[in-house]
């Protein structure tokens, strides 16, 4: 167990699923959260924080998960990216 807990450690409290929701980004669409915002020339993140932050507040939990996990917060990327095209299209 504490071999894992090693590999796994994060510098940030509370940061552990936010970043396996980003490599589960990756996997399911082929490019990485910090490519997509590239893209986008989102250079200060703070409004897509944002963003995130307010479709993280709308998602609800997959039963028995007291956390939003990988595949869950892979969607919560998705979402606010297309939130963002949506607001900043024009």
């Amino acid at each position: 167990m504490w071999d894992w807990l090693r590999a796994y450690e994060t510098a940030l409290y509370d940061i552990f699923w936010v970043q396996q929701g980003m490599k589960e980004y990756k996997f399911i669409y082929g490019k990485s959260v910090e490519e997509e915002l590239a893209e986008r020339s989102i250079d200060d993140g703070s409004q897509f924080n944002k963003i995130v932050g307010e479709q993280m507040r709308k998602t609800t939990f997959h039963f028995g998960h007291p956390y939003l996990n990988s595949a869950t917060m892979a969607d919560v990327f998705r979402v606010s990216l297309k939130m963002w095209d949506e607001t900043n299209s024009g």
